[in-house]
């Protein structure tokens, strides 16, 4: 029995990323019940167990519907950030993927109506010459 997928050599540390950043695409995201923390898994297969920082980061630029993470692709970096007041070097992540914007709202959350579609006053007639 494959145990690989148990063990912690799956999760991105930060030695993973010390000598530079690293892209990956998102493709599941799962709650870590003894933690109570979200794991990101990519489509590499590795995992990274997101900190408040990187799903603060991750909602601002895909929503907090964690189903609208999956396929984005993201930077991982070498990073810091502070728990009971001790800095620590962390696993940060950065949006390459650009949002989906589904309610035609260019990311904003406000409903937008689409153009309508204006049609020529001629009809079929206007051939773009105006005599």
């Amino acid at each position: 029995m494959d145990m690989s997928k148990y063990g912690s050599a799956l999760f991105i540390k930060p030695d993973d990323v010390r000598n530079g950043r690293r892209r990956a695409v998102i493709a599941d995201v799962s709650i870590d019940e003894k933690f109570d923390k979200p794991n990101l898994t990519f489509d590499d297969g590795t995992q990274l167990s997101a900190n408040k920082t990187n799903v603060t980061t991750l909602i601002k630029a895909y929503g907090v519907d964690s189903d609208d993470w999956l396929g984005m692709e993201v930077d991982l970096y070498l990073g810091e950030t502070e728990y009971n007041n001790t800095k620590n070097e962390s696993v940060l992540v950065a949006p390459i993927s650009a949002p989906r914007d589904a309610n035609n709202d260019g990311g904003t959350g406000l409903k937008v109506k689409p153009k309508p579609k204006v049609e020529k006053p001629f009809g079929e007639m206007d051939d773009g010459n105006p005599f």
